[in-house]
């Protein structure tokens, strides 16, 4: 998952309207931030000053407003032609950076009155940015920027400013762009309500040791007995996914599970409506039938209707699937009582595993043991430097707590941006696994820095932190996101940077890089056993790739339930949505599991913040990333060839170019759907 800031969801929106443009130098933009300028600064990736003052914080923001202003100020007295976009380009830099840097520390810094004074930060650049998208003044500047003269880089990007203003009602009435207005800092708001009440709700049931039967003994070392004799089980991942996995008490499993799909309920089911009724609104007073058709526009899909036909096509091929995965599951579950008449959503790891390890011979637990945290990142930043050509550098620099760790991506041509690593969960952190955008970059003005916000198990004194292999994959994944992020972020314009593509290929590079946390070589490179030191068999990874296979169905199906909720969610008449009923049909007809009463899954669904309508992005972008590895499986995943055509047609294009003709120059060909195909008919 990637997630980006709020003010980018403007200032980066990207979309298939501009002209599809090979990439090309861009006339060098003289950009003057003196805060940012890389050749004045010690460390061009320096973060902000971290304070642990709300006062301070919010003076800093109050400060940088200003300074925005400042620069819209300038554009608007005196800018005038290319001079215009230039100006554009330096504000939206600045915005970029701050709104990063608050955005992250939101979500990741140890302290609540911090996060809490950042929060209030955001809300108010998101002021200041949606006055901006609603600036009469600046878009008539930038309208009157001439094309004639630019390069096709900067038509490109004056192109997508036009659109964007276009789309956030700039050309509408004064009453019009008023309401507008306010419908933005209520859903930045209410969205921050949202995503905090997730973050910090972690809920927990208690158990007796001898309930624990099934999961690993370092899992049960880890979870010593409180006082009062019983062991705290929280829903956090680290506890989360192993209980899942491992435990054979089903009645463990249920009672986790159940917490875990009642997070964020009930203060998060009055929100969501608020925020589907005000995104319904918005959409209609900019002319639009629904929030998913305004979304879509700027996408490849285009509107609602070719989103849900996707989804159903999707779903025909692999709803049979999913009917044999479920009796297949049932008949495991028998094995155990023969009385059970019906599977569960708490049963879909523990006896997918199950099913694994009989008729593959694919032990979970088995396959953990090969891989110890340390081991695993220290070989997936191995992979990714030689993979890309690229050395990531260790760098001292301040940062938001004393686990995180910082580096410097450099090649051949100097120094390319900065990660962070925040890998293991602490309270008030944000719950899932992302890559955060810290800021975009642009060229000549700032790097390109984003951070790995993570919840792997914490390796402790004497006893390292044992990851599941879909941990593995998900590490892999994320790099994914960092690597499109930084090296595709070396364009002149904010606006084409990075991660500035269409959503439905954002995933394409992640999903991509998942396919080397399936190869024996790969995986020999840093898997080692406890006890022998050796790296985990060849034949046991073909038979975990094998063992894959059972429960696709079922994978597949849930990730279209998602989709479908994404989508329906916000194209029913909000007057006309009762959110949990709805999400009860859709489980009918999506989901491979019953709805289980008492639960809202809806209200711990983060993803319908920052995707709002377009969680069908992520098997979109999987078809692409099936189509795009042909080659790699064809010419071999470290093909140094290979690589480097991947790196500079797809990756280092960054918004530079529409996704399809990304994906044709890559392949030579248009991409279909046979390979995507394959792998769901598989």
């Amino acid at each position: 998952m990637r997630r980006i800031h709020l003010a980018a969801l403007w200032l980066c929106a990207c979309g298939g309207n501009a002209p599809s443009v090979e990439v090309a130098p861009s006339r060098p933009v003289t950009v003057e931030v003196s805060v940012t300028d890389q050749k004045k600064m010690a460390d061009p990736c320096a973060l902000p000053a971290i304070s642990e003052d709300p006062a301070s914080i919010d003076a800093a923001c109050r400060q940088a407003i200003a300074g925005f202003g400042a620069v819209r100020d300038e554009l608007v007295a005196s800018a005038s032609g290319i001079r215009a976009l230039e100006q554009m380009n330096r504000l939206d830099a600045l915005i970029d950076r701050t709104m990063g840097f608050t955005g992250l520390m939101a979500n990741v810094h140890p302290v609540r009155e911090v996060r809490d004074a950042h929060e209030k930060c955001e809300r108010d650049i998101m002021e200041f940015v949606t006055a901006l998208s609603l600036d009469v003044a600046v878009f008539r500047a930038l309208e009157a920027v001439p094309a004639d003269g630019l390069d096709a880089l900067a038509v490109r990007s004056l192109d997508r400013h036009l659109r964007d203003y276009r789309r956030s009602g700039v050309d509408r009435d004064d009453a019009t762009r008023a309401r507008i207005a306010q419908i933005r800092e209520e859903l930045v708001r209410v969205s921050q309500d949202f995503e905090r009440e997730i973050r910090e709700d972690v809920r927990f049931i208690e158990v007796k040791k001898e309930e624990l039967t099934g999961l690993p003994a370092d899992f049960i070392d880890g979870h010593p007995a409180q006082e009062n004799g019983l062991i705290r089980l929280t829903t956090d991942y680290p506890d989360f996914f192993p209980v899942q996995n491992y435990a054979a008490n089903e009645a463990v499993r249920a009672r986790l599970y159940g917490e875990f799909l009642r997070r964020g309920w009930p203060a998060n089911d009055a929100r969501l409506k608020t925020i589907l009724s005000l995104r319904s609104e918005m959409a209609s007073l900019l002319g639009y039938p629904t929030w998913a058709d305004y979304a879509a526009e700027k996408e490849m899909a285009k509107d609602a209707a070719t989103i849900d036909a996707f989804i159903s096509q999707i779903a025909a091929i692999a709803r049979p699937r999913m009917a044999a995965d479920l009796k297949d599951v049932l008949a495991m579950k028998k094995k155990d009582d023969r009385t059970v008449k019906a599977v569960h959503v708490w049963d879909r790891f523990f006896y997918v595993n199950r099913i694994r390890e009989e008729r593959f011979g694919v032990n979970a637990e088995e396959v953990r043991a090969y891989f110890s945290f340390e081991k695993v990142l220290e070989g997936v930043l191995a992979v990714n430097q030689e993979l890309f050509g690229v050395t990531f550098r260790p760098v001292e620099t301040p940062v938001w707590h004393d686990s995180v760790r910082a580096f410097d991506v450099v090649d051949r041509n100097g120094q390319l941006g900065r990660f962070f690593l925040d890998m293991h969960p602490r309270e008030g952190k944000y719950k899932h696994m992302a890559m955060f955008h810290v800021a975009s970059g642009v060229a000549g003005v700032q790097l390109p820095m984003g951070a790995l916000i993570c919840n792997f198990p914490q390796p402790e004194e004497g006893r390292p932190a044992l990851m599941e292999h879909d941990d593995v994959v998900t590490l892999f994944h994320e790099f994914g996101h960092l690597m499109h992020h930084i090296l595709g972020g070396q364009s002149p314009w904010l606006n084409l940077s990075g991660i500035s593509c269409e959503s439905e290929f954002v995933e394409t590079p992640s999903q991509l890089l998942e396919e080397w946390a399936w190869d024996p070589q790969i995986l020999a490179r840093f898997s080692a056993h406890p006890e022998s030191g050796a790296p985990i068999p060849a034949d046991l990874v073909m038979k975990m790739r094998a063992a894959e296979e059972a429960g696709k169905g079922l994978h597949v199906m849930r990730q279209l339930y998602f989709a479908a909720m994404s989508l329906q969610f916000h194209t029913t008449p909000p007057d006309q949505l009762d959110l949990l009923a709805q999400a009860k049909t859709l489980q009918k007809n999506y989901s491979p599991w019953p709805y289980e009463p008492d639960t809202y899954e809806y209200a711990g669904f983060g993803h319908l913040m920052g995707y709002g309508s377009e969680y069908y992005t992520y098997m979109w972008s999987l078809k692409l990333a099936k189509d795009i590895f042909t080659r790699f499986a064809a010419e071999g995943l470290m093909n140094r060839g290979t690589a480097a055509d991947y790196r500079r047609q797809i990756i280092d294009a960054g918004g530079t170019v529409d996704a399809a003709r990304m994906v044709e120059q890559f392949l030579g060909r248009p991409s279909n759907f046979d390979a995507f195909r394959d792998y769901l008919e598989k």
